[in-house]
């Protein structure tokens, strides 16, 4: 877009990974030998407290 004059402030490397899927199977990382510190309800507990209230 800049080749055209227009400057919208959009960053095509940032768009790019909004298109790449980031799913991550958790069996395969268990089958890898990586270990979880804590269960999703545990992650997202110790997560709210750092960040603050859901909105």
């Amino acid at each position: 877009m800049e080749g055209l004059g227009l400057n919208l402030g959009v960053n095509r490397d940032r768009v790019a990974k909004l298109t790449r899927s980031t799913h991550i199977a958790p069996q395969r990382l268990q089958e890898l030998g990586f270990e979880f510190r804590s269960d999703l309800r545990e992650g997202l507990r110790d997560w709210r407290q750092e960040a603050g209230a859901f909105v």
